[in-house]
């Protein structure tokens, strides 16, 4: 077709008994897969975004500076998540984060009294690093049982087969 694109060529695989199973391919960052990787590259991803959006702009880009650790991300979600999702309850536990997890909001916010409730169906993403999947599904698993909010759902079952 001869149509130029310029992006980013985004490939969803999940890990199956029977191997890699490719589920899409997007021209965007999925959301939990770009909150997994963003906390490993040490670079400055604005030059390299900018840079997609010309012909031949990453040519000129050095590499990206990646952290050589592992990430594991679960994300919490309201009940009744996909469809009509729960919201207006309180967050706790989001304070002190630990080193190697971070936190990514999606349908949480402020009210106005400064309580952090949720606000829809993907409330957040809680990733963690470490030196082995095992160990970065370990923090992540530990932080997501850490954080309470009524109907709160995770998937316990990512990353458990590397």
């Amino acid at each position: 077709r001869k149509t130029p694109f310029h992006g980013v060529l985004y490939a969803g695989v999940m890990i199956t008994e029977e191997g890699p199973k490719l589920l899409e391919f997007n021209a965007r960052f999925g959301d939990p897969e770009c909150q997994t990787v963003l906390p490993l590259i040490e670079s400055d991803i604005v030059p390299y975004l900018l840079a997609c959006c010309k012909r031949g702009g990453l040519a000129s880009m050095p590499p990206l500076r990646i952290v050589p650790l592992a990430a594991v991300s679960t994300v919490l979600v309201s009940r009744g998540y996909p469809n009509e999702s729960e919201a207006g309850f309180p967050i706790d536990g989001v304070a002190d984060v630990p080193p190697g997890v971070h936190i990514t909001y999606g349908c949480a916010q402020y009210d106005a009294r400064g309580i952090l409730r949720t606000s829809g169906g993907r409330v957040m993403t809680v990733t963690g690093t470490g030196n082995s999947f095992e160990e970065a599904r370990a923090a992540s698993r530990l932080m997501a049982e850490r954080i309470v909010f009524e109907g709160k759902y995770y998937r316990r079952d990512i990353a458990e087969m590397l």
